[in-house]
């Protein structure tokens, strides 16, 4: 049996083609985008790790911003540093430190007198009192000087090595009254007792009662006899530089026996 294909047939074979590959592109092209799309997808989910994962590393190759430098120390920066005694004064670098203030030596104080770990204020001077007098006597026995109370400040700016002369004067303190006996009157001036004082430092001050045992004194006498009760009699104490022999100063109290 002998086949004729015609022209007819030849066209319809060439559409079937042709429709078959559009509609195998068709297929192609579709599952492309579906791949396109997981993998976007994918991307997207991964892009937060991706993006963590990029600051992290960021900041570690970022260096540490470093922390910014303490003020310098000085002598007006309010605080007790450097070496200074007090707060922004003392020491061998600020100034000397005033009145009340810390203070480890002389020359941390403005006045240069440190006492007791403070900054002491000075007159310039030397004082001394004489608060009080201790004494015996009566009817029958002579009145002998039993103690006395001082206070002593040194005001200056330099320590004082003081001695502490004691005397015994008639009431117009015109005589010294001494160790001389009954009826001896003395005019030169001899010490009833002398007392060596600790060394001052400046602003220092020394309170204290010398006894019978530190004065080592005799009963007293004049040209009339033995003082006893009723007579009148003073005291006198005079402040001696013990290095240069000066008197630096002096105070008198009356007694009535």
């Amino acid at each position: 049996m002998e086949i004729v294909i015609t022209d007819r047939m030849v066209e319809r074979a060439v559409y079937w083609v042709i429709i078959i590959a559009l509609l195998v592109l068709l297929v192609f092209t579709y599952l492309g985008k579906g791949t396109g799309n997981g993998g976007t997808a994918a991307a997207s989910a991964a892009a937060p790790e991706t993006a963590a994962a990029n600051t992290t590393a960021n900041e570690t190759a970022q260096p540490a911003q470093a922390a910014a430098p303490a003020p310098a120390a000085s002598c007006s920066d309010g605080e007790k540093n450097q070496d200074e005694t007090d707060v922004d004064c003392g020491g061998s670098i600020c100034r000397a430190c005033a009145t009340g203030k810390a203070c480890a030596t002389n020359a941390d104080c403005s006045q240069g007198a440190c006492l007791n770990g403070k900054c002491a204020a000075l007159s310039g001077t030397v004082s001394l009192s004489l608060k009080n007098v201790a004494y015996t006597g009566g009817v029958s026995v002579a009145a002998k000087v039993t103690g006395i109370t001082v206070s002593v400040k040194n005001g200056k700016t330099t320590p004082l090595s003081l001695r502490l002369d004691v005397y015994a004067k008639t009431s117009d303190e015109l005589y010294y009254l001494n160790q001389l006996g009954s009826g001896s009157e003395d005019t030169g001036g001899t010490p009833y007792a002398s007392i060596a004082l600790p060394t001052l430092q400046p602003g220092a001050s020394l309170d204290k009662t010398y006894t019978k045992d530190d004065l080592k004194g005799t009963y007293l006498f004049s040209s009339t006899g033995k003082y006893g009760a009723g007579d009148d009699f003073s005291v006198e104490i005079q402040l001696i530089d013990r290095a240069t022999g000066d008197v630096v100063q002096t105070a008198t109290k009356a007694v009535t026996v």
